[in-house]
């Protein structure tokens, strides 16, 4: 029965202590997906562990996707990511390792995915420190024991969330590969689940829907996110991706297509109804906060079903891309404003599977939210022309506006109003698309040109160039220029004078005019008759 026994608790550790602790999974056999348990075909007695410390590395990678030996030797091709500034504590279990009896129920909880209560651990919590760039926290030694390993922290990376490790039992030191001796140098590697979640946004030429505008208004967004591994144990039984918009700015027109992607490849082209679903919200997954400028009031969530999830592997990537409109929102920073925010995150759950042991909650992930902004802003057009002596505002100017280089495509026109002024809202910045800068051969100028004058008046024959950058934020004063102005809506614009007409006008037929003409016809054909007389007297 000894005998038995020894071999029970060789092979709870062989197959034990590297596979505890992959992403979210407890106890001894938590490597089980990520890599293949060595199992000792003959062990060493307990009593034959000694006193000496054992030293302990653990490696922390993100979503592995092999499966690799874990028998508590270094691994050189761990498979996944190192994964920086990972914390660990480790707590002793009351008992004796040496002593058989002790080592062959502590072996049997790992066995059994039973994690020790409070009563069953002693001494002080270890800290373990945290991982550093190679994924691997610092050697440390540790008396020899059975110990409870717990992750403490996590890193904060942008865009990404990570699923913490269940704790985990390490016995130290571990049986060799071949089960004839104890090994004092143990690595275990943990790894982690990622999610992460990232969108991207096609606006270049894009403005705002307004009446009687040309060109193009909708925008394409690409909404990416990664599927996390799936922890030992565990299963996924929800992922979503879920976007957020402020309808007064944005209307979603269509989700184009939703696929799978490893590497660089589509491997699978998700059905709606039947490999996802499309659930309308309120923005309730929006971002929450004070320093949240947006005002989200609406959204929606991809969630894969079962079919669906069942398509992907761990590091996949679920592809949706998604056209919209933009829409010329009131900016008044209460119903919208001029920068047009739209924001996504992934969330999703694993929940441990049936008799596979007890004391384990789901587990649930939610990313920080990527967001993508679009700036627009106005120009303004101030017509003004000589009334009675002065310059005044003038009504009926009708102008085009277009893109410099390109007056061919004319975006939109106006007429001036009563106060000399035409408005054209909800225009592309010059300098910022595709949420970054635009380099500089990209970046451009609109321009406005009079093509019809208000009666009495000559068309101005000049092209004006007008920048519209998102930091543009200015108003007219009295003089006509347009100048910065704090707290200002985005805003540039140009003041455009007309002049009176001046084309001479011809006189009217059987006027005084045509007989003043036809008088100094007569004088001067007499003159001449008179002339010629004279000269034949002479002769």
């Amino acid at each position: 029965m000894a005998i038995a026994l020894k071999k029970t608790a060789a092979i709870a550790i062989a197959a034990g202590l590297t596979i505890a602790g992959s992403a979210g999974i407890a106890a001894q056999d938590a490597f089980a997906q990520d890599s293949v348990p060595t199992v000792a075909q003959k062990a060493p007695a307990a009593d034959g562990i000694g006193k000496d410390p054992a030293n302990l590395t653990i490696h922390k990678r993100v979503n592995p996707g092999d499966l690799r030996p874990a028998n508590g030797e270094k691994d050189n091709a761990p498979g996944g990511q190192p994964l920086v500034g990972v914390g660990f504590s480790a707590q002793k279990l009351k008992g004796d390792i040496t002593d058989q009896a002790t080592f062959n129920k502590i072996a049997k909880m790992t066995q059994n995915h039973q994690l020790p209560k409070a009563d069953e651990l002693e001494g002080e919590v270890i800290d373990l420190g945290k991982t550093g760039a190679d994924g691997a926290t610092t050697p440390k030694e540790l008396q020899v024991g059975a110990y409870l390993i717990t992750e403490t922290t996590v890193p904060e990376n942008a865009g990404e969330a990570y699923v913490k490790a269940d704790p985990f039992i390490v016995f130290l030191p571990m049986t060799t590969p071949n089960g004839e001796g104890w090994n004092r140098d143990v690595h275990v590697y943990p790894k982690n689940s990622m999610a992460k979640v990232t969108k991207t946004v096609v606006d270049d030429k894009v403005n705002t829907e307004v009446e009687g505008r040309k060109g193009e208004k909708q925008v394409t967004y690409t909404l990416d996110g990664v599927v996390p591994a799936t922890p030992e144990n565990y299963e996924m039984t929800k992922f979503s991706i879920n976007d957020s918009y402020n309808s007064a700015e944005l209307r979603r027109d269509s989700i184009e297509s939703v696929v799978v992607k490893r590497g660089d490849n589509v491997v699978a082209t998700l059905k709606e109804n039947e490999d996802y679903t499309v659930k309308e919200n309120k923005g309730e997954l929006a971002p929450k906060g004070a320093d949240v400028k947006e005002k989200y009031d609406k959204g929606f969530e991809i969630i894969l079903t079962d079919a669906g999830r069942a398509k992907t592997k761990a590091n996949d990537h679920v592809v949706a891309t998604v056209k919209a409109t933009l829409l010329n929102a009131k900016a008044d920073g209460k119903t919208g404003d001029q920068d047009i925010h739209n924001a996504v995150n992934e969330t999703g759950t694993f929940e441990r599977k049936p008799n596979t042991g007890t004391g384990f909650e789901p587990k649930e992930w939610e990313t920080p939210h990527d967001e993508v902004v679009t700036y627009v802003g106005n120009i303004e057009i101030y017509k003004t022309g000589e009334v009675d002596g002065e310059k005044k505002p003038l009504k009926g100017a009708k102008f085009d506006l277009y893109r410099c280089g390109d007056a061919d495509n004319v975006i939109q026109s106006g007429v001036s109003d009563d106060n000399g002024l035409i408005n054209f809202e909800g225009l592309h910045v010059t300098n910022f698309r595709n949420n970054e800068d635009a380099p500089a051969d990209q970046i451009f100028e609109y321009c406005v040109k009079e093509t019809e004058a208000p009666a009495g008046y000559s068309k101005d024959p000049n092209e004006h160039k007008i920048t519209l950058t998102k930091d543009d934020r200015k108003t007219r004063n009295g003089e006509g220029n347009y100048v910065a102005t704090e707290n200002a809506l985005r805003m540039n614009g140009v003041s455009v004078n007309n002049v009176k007409s001046t084309v001479p006008l011809l006189p009217s037929t059987g006027g005084m005019g045509i007989l003043i003409v036809a008088l100094a016809g007569l004088a001067i054909i007499g003159g001449g008759v008179y002339a010629a007389r004279r000269n034949s007297r002479t002769a």
